[in-house]
């Protein structure tokens, strides 16, 4: 009758360290970087086309009954920006000046709608834009932003959104309804919610 041992456990200790820390290496998620994300999705853009009676079909020049093609819109991209009391100045700035640069590398338009107590006018993002007087000391809702830019008929493919966190469920179903790409930027000190994580939608944590 054969004797059966028991495997014994190594213990702590037992394991070279360079074979532990290579170990952790590689079994640590690698962290996205939502500044990737983003060229990612205004750098792959794509522009539509519309027909039109204006110009002949290139493959048949002679047939004027065939319509041509002509472009009809570019990728736009609509940044809502809580400027709410309890935001940082200096991750506003920093973020938005961020979003700015990468989206003038991709040659993609950009409407800025600051909100806190009230969405505010839409704007071009800049390097001259301003924020705005705060109004409000967090908890904001951001969706009025939304009817903001409905009611300025401006079209977009994207959205990222900044804020820290203070939201209700309800005003993140309202970026979910738009059915596109939503990057949503959480201020470091904030919360990302799990509802940010769904869809077509993912959230980031900001760093300094």
């Amino acid at each position: 009758m054969k004797n059966h041992k028991k495997k014994q456990s190594k213990g702590k200790g037992t394991i070279p360290n360079e074979f532990s820390d290579w170990m952790e290496l590689h079994s640590r998620k690698s962290e996205v970087n939502w500044k990737k994300v983003l060229r990612g999705i205004v750098g792959n853009k794509r522009v539509g086309s519309r027909s039109t009676i204006m110009r002949s079909d290139r493959r048949f020049p002679k047939r004027q009954d065939l319509r041509g093609k002509t472009k009809d819109r570019k990728f736009n991209l609509l940044v809502v920006a809580d400027v709410s009391g309890s935001m940082n100045d200096q991750a506003v700035l920093s973020t938005l000046g961020e979003v700015q640069h990468i989206c003038d590398i991709t040659k993609t338009e950009v409407d800025l709608i600051q909100i806190d107590a009230q969405a505010y006018e839409p704007e071009k993002l800049s390097k001259k834009t301003k924020l705005f007087d705060r109004k409000g000391n967090g908890g904001t809702n951001l969706h009025p932003a939304l009817d903001m830019a409905k009611k300025h008929k401006l079209d977009y493919q994207a959205v990222v959104v900044l804020t820290d966190g203070g939201l209700w469920d309800d005003d993140i179903d309202y970026f979910k309804a738009l059915n596109k790409k939503v990057i949503w930027l959480v201020e470091k000190n904030g919360q990302i919610m799990s509802e940010m994580n769904d869809g077509k939608m993912q959230a980031f944590k900001l760093k300094d």
